[in-house]
């Protein structure tokens, strides 16, 4: 049954997510059957319970439209050891074709199981298939379709830079619903999950892959609609080019008239700000969170997130809204033409912040506490 051989309706239908059992299997034989796929699915074809000193093979075709076969996969594993095939596949018509290498006629059981409730990274349930990921800081959001269902990541670190990674909840999910596990180079070992168990490499070679996955805690029944939410990739260590800067036309009310304190950043309706982050041999980080957030009493906090891109730069304009000022300047004056002007400004003083939520070290990669000043009004005096 060769993958471009024409199709002839010599297997028997059977349905998918029931165990068959097989009997009388003889050395050479070949025994086919049919199954059908609805929809879009995450398919697991099987062999299981295969006796001692008995040896199958496992191939899985599709029935094309114009009748040919095309192959899906095979499983072809020494002795007695289960078989399996795993494949994303479209609707349509499939067949387990399983061949007795050999056989004795001692019962064995096949099955197939479609399930549609897969994540965006599949198919990743073997090492050999681990979702290979950029290199950037990464994101992850995926779930678990079965008990059996094995999630494998793999990083490069092109450069040899710092690496980090966590597995936390992330929908309506127990704290501990799945297991994250790290391939230290010869054994996978069990680390701790949760918002707090972040775990880095420091002094890696270039072109090192680290190799995470993530399993079903079998404590816990499987529910799909469940996700984690894995994050993977280069650490950020520095950043620079901090602006932020109200626009340029504002009168800037100086510290001498501002009893209160110096307002360091001052606005009539916008704040332009942009940031750079680079992982620990300089280069552009991308992908990691930035958040830039100010607090007026008009507003209380507010909090623009924005993903770093392919150089390493954030960047965002934050509407002021509406200004209330909570504070009048002393007198202060600007020159124009010679002429110097005398004026006070109502205005509202606040702060703005830089924060990197999943960095180490944050608070030293950000920018803390800068004194805002939201321009509503400037009232003439006089003019000399």
């Amino acid at each position: 049954m060769a993958a471009t051989s024409t199709f002839t309706p010599f297997c028997t239908t059977l349905s998918t997510g029931v165990l068959y059992t097989l009997n009388g299997a003889a050395t050479g034989g070949a025994y086919c059957y049919h199954f059908n796929v609805p929809s879009e699915s995450k398919t697991t074809a099987m062999l299981v319970n295969i006796a001692a000193n008995n040896d199958m093979r496992l191939t899985v075709y599709r029935h094309e439209d114009d009748d040919s076969l095309s192959l899906v996969g095979q499983s072809n594993n020494a002795g007695n050891i289960s078989e399996e095939v795993i494949a994303m596949t479209e609707s349509g018509n499939y067949y387990w074709y399983m061949e007795a290498l050999t056989a004795d006629g001692s019962p064995f059981s096949f099955a197939t199981v479609l399930n549609t409730s897969f994540d965006a990274y599949e198919l990743n349930d073997t090492a050999a298939l681990a979702t290979a990921l950029p290199d950037k800081f990464n994101t992850v959001i995926g779930n678990m379709d079965s008990a059996t269902d094995i999630d494998y990541y793999n990083f490069t670190a092109i450069r040899g830079q710092d690496v980090r990674f966590n597995l936390t909840n992330e929908i309506g999910s127990n704290h501990d619903e799945w297991l994250l596990e790290y391939n230290n180079g010869s054994v996978w070992q069990q680390l701790n999950t949760g918002a707090s168990a972040n775990y880095q490499l420091e002094g890696i070679p270039v072109n090192y892959t680290l190799s995470v996955r993530a399993r079903p805690n079998p404590i816990y029944t499987v529910n799909p609609s469940n996700t984690y939410k894995l994050t993977i990739g280069s650490t950020v260590r520095t950043s620079s080019n901090h602006s932020v800067e109200g626009e340029g036309s504002v009168l800037r009310v100086p510290l001498s008239a501002t009893p209160s304190g110096y307002l360091t950043t001052q606005a009539y309706d916008n704040l332009t700000w942009s940031i750079r982050l680079a992982d620990s041999t300089g280069h552009g980080l991308e992908g990691e969170t930035v958040n830039f957030t100010y607090w007026l009493p008009s507003t209380d906090y507010v909090t623009d997130s924005v993903v770093t891109d392919s150089n390493g730069y954030a960047s965002g304009i934050a509407n002021l809204g509406g200004c209330f000022s909570n504070a009048t300047s002393l007198e202060h004056y600007t020159y124009n033409n010679n002429v110097k002007t005398w004026w006070t400004t109502d205005y509202a003083s606040g702060f703005w912040e830089i924060n990197i939520p999943n960095g180490f070290a944050s608070d030293e990669l950000g920018v803390t506490y800068v004194t805002l000043g939201h321009i509503c009004s400037h009232n003439y005096i006089r003019s000399e």
